[in-house]
């Protein structure tokens, strides 16, 4: 329930009773007792949801971050922040917002946590795909024949998984 109290603050525009917010951070090892599963259940919620700025930031600020995804949140607020924004700016595809969620701790850190959340092959297959070809989008200044490169990301992983991937670059540079 100490995630989903974020999750509908974030979902619905709520605010959290003063005292309830007081006591998230003392309580937060309480999270190591919930399967991940249901863990992974709320951040998806959250990931989806227009709000997932401020829930990613709340994550970080009441320390509950740290505790569902230490691979995420046990770096400096201003790389969480960075990471917020971009997650924001992406459209509210859940494969997209899981890369960009990883951005900076990268696919070790996120196949590691995959692990924890049990979550599907499909979905860890995508969210890799995105995080291993991040660099292979560049500034269209950089990259002479962007048509090409398309269509051999595309023989690699589908369309589908190409304009995940340039989702992921828009909101990855917006959020510089």
């Amino acid at each position: 329930r100490i995630l989903r109290a974020i999750r509908f603050k974030t979902t619905m525009g709520m605010n959290l009773e003063p005292c309830l917010a007081s006591v998230l951070p003392q309580i937060s090892d309480l999270l190591t007792k919930v399967s991940g599963e249901r863990i992974y259940a709320e951040l998806r919620r959250m990931l989806q949801s227009p709000g997932v700025y401020q829930g990613i930031l709340d994550l970080d600020g009441y320390g509950l971050g740290r505790v569902v995804l230490p691979e995420v949140f046990s770096c400096e607020h201003e790389r969480v922040e960075t990471t917020a924004r971009a997650v924001s700016m992406s459209p509210p595809d859940l494969h997209t917002r899981l890369a960009l969620l990883f951005w900076f701790a990268g696919r070790t850190a996120a196949e590691k946590a995959f692990g924890r959340f049990n979550l599907d092959s499909a979905a860890r297959e995508r969210v890799s795909w995105i995080l291993r070809h991040a660099e292979a989008v560049k500034a269209p200044d950089l990259c002479p024949d962007l048509a090409y490169e398309a269509r051999v990301l595309a023989e690699d992983g589908g369309w589908a998984n190409v304009y995940r991937l340039v989702d992921f670059q828009l909101a990855a540079w917006r959020a510089l």
